[in-house]
């Protein structure tokens, strides 16, 4: 499952976020993403998540001054673009959490309202998916397998219900349908009338046509 929210405001960096152990959090336009391993487990809020990222990024930051000054001026660059973006004052951005195992949860201030700056989908799992969640190889393959089953299974069973519904129709409620799409006599009447004005008008253009090179003979 995925989740995508997008923070237009202040009071949306506060909202509370469930984020498993094998769950993914990216901000895209920053190109940021906090791994599955770090941060696992954990309650706490966009901001929040920002600011321990931020922390992390800044451990260690007085030795590389000294022993690689250029890659720490860059990364003190992105930590303050960080900052910005934890106290809201880069808007709007996206939050997304990308977790296979299903158990993250990002909250709806408003529920049971609809969340209309909130995304959730669901995707089908990779070999890769499995392994972060501690599948051997073998097992994730065959796990692979079994989802791809219950999917077309899932397809199957929605155009079989789909082909029900079509032919669950009595004939009397399909006549009653074609009667509907049947045009009236006013509407067969008025179909044929612009080809028939036409047919007239272009008549009487080659008339008038024939009469004026008459009189110049």
């Amino acid at each position: 499952m995925k989740y995508a929210l997008k923070i237009t405001d202040v009071a949306a960096i506060n909202r509370s976020i469930v984020k498993s152990e094998y769950a993914t959090i990216r901000i895209p336009e920053l190109d940021f993403e906090i791994p599955p391993q770090t941060q696992k487990g954990s309650i706490n809020t966009v901001e929040g998540f920002i600011a321990r990222s931020i922390m992390g990024l800044s451990e260690l930051q007085e030795e590389r001054r000294r022993f690689d000054p250029v890659t720490a001026g860059k990364l003190d660059e992105f930590i303050a673009k960080l900052q910005q973006y934890s106290e809201g004052l880069v808007l709007p951005f996206t939050f997304e959490v990308n977790d296979p195992s299903g158990n993250s949860f990002i909250q709806n201030p408003n529920a049971p309202a609809v969340d209309e700056n909130l995304i959730f989908s669901n995707f089908t799992r990779s070999l890769e998916d499995y392994q972060v969640m501690g599948y051997p190889v073998d097992e994730a393959a065959l796990m692979i397998e079994q989802d791809k089953s219950i999917a077309e299974g899932i397809k199957k069973e929605e155009k079989h219900r789909e082909g029900a519904k079509a032919v669950s129709q009595t004939k009397e409620e399909q006549d009653r349908l074609l009667a509907k799409c049947k045009p009236t006599q006013k509407e067969r009447t008025l179909r044929f009338l612009p080809t028939t004005w036409t047919s007239v008008n272009q008549s009487m253009i080659n008339l008038m046509s024939i009469l004026m090179s008459l009189k110049k003979q």
